[in-house]
């Protein structure tokens, strides 16, 4: 009877031993490098972000940062506490880009995102350098440009509106489409070349229209080719302020 009891105990041992071995191998690859002595010390220091922890064999549920429910294995090793799965509490990195643009798309003109730049191209910020992410990146935006003051005025608000009348809705879209064209262009550059091409544009743009004062007497009327080319590109200038 004895020699029963002996052998179903070693056999039991070697179950449980061997279980162990699988439930500590399958920990070791979860647990985290930072080890503990005691449960004290690991509360203190991570219960809060921990949601499942183990001593180097059992596993433990944890609450309110404090050490719950736990499985009940024998174990020979000294207690070694770690934690084997966060709380995931975190915003991805597409939620923290939503939550920035719309707190700040109305004011902000360049941002970061810890890595790379991004530019405010019609309320959407678009990445602008060419930074590699790293594996574990975690975005961090920050704006690094606040919006030009230079802004239409009510003047121009409704000069707007009335050119818009007088060239036609197919030539405001012409114009519309022109600058999702340039906002494409835009992506590509760095943000210096960026800035650089808006000014060149604005430039010629207001270039245009000073050659068209410059040619017609201010005493009479502009011809209606010279008229519709000024509303035109004067709408496009108008369209160029508000948005960049």
């Amino acid at each position: 009877m004895k020699k029963n009891i002996a052998i179903k105990f070693l056999v039991g041992f070697i179950i449980m031993t061997f279980s162990m071995t699988i439930a500590n191998s399958n920990l070791e690859e979860k647990m985290e490098n930072k080890t503990y002595e005691t449960l004290e010390e690991f509360e203190k220091a991570e219960g809060k972000t921990c949601k499942i922890a183990t001593d180097g064999c059992n596993t433990i549920m944890m609450n309110n940062g404090k050490a719950g429910a736990t499985t009940l294995k024998m174990c020979f090793a000294p207690q070694k506490y770690s934690c084997i799965e966060r709380i995931n509490d975190k915003k991805t990195n597409e939620e923290k880009k939503a939550e920035f643009t719309k707190e700040n798309s109305e004011t902000c003109q360049i941002a970061s995102d810890g890595v790379n730049n991004h530019t405010n191209i019609n309320g959407e910020f678009i990445v602008t350098t060419r930074v590699g992410y790293g594996p574990d990146f975690e975005a961090n935006w920050t704006c690094i440009k606040e919006k030009s003051n230079e802004k239409l005025t009510e003047n121009d608000k409704n000069l707007k509106n009335h050119l818009k009348n007088q060239i036609g809705s197919a030539n405001v879209d012409k114009i519309e489409n022109f600058l999702k064209i340039f906002d494409k262009k835009l992506v590509k550059l760095e943000t210096e070349e960026k800035q650089k091409e808006i000014s060149k544009l604005k430039g010629k743009v207001r270039d245009f229209l000073f050659d068209i004062h410059m040619k017609n007497p201010a005493d009479k009327a502009l011809s209606p080719k010279d008229s519709f080319n000024y509303n035109f590109i004067k709408y496009l200038d108008l369209r160029l302020t508000e948005i960049y």
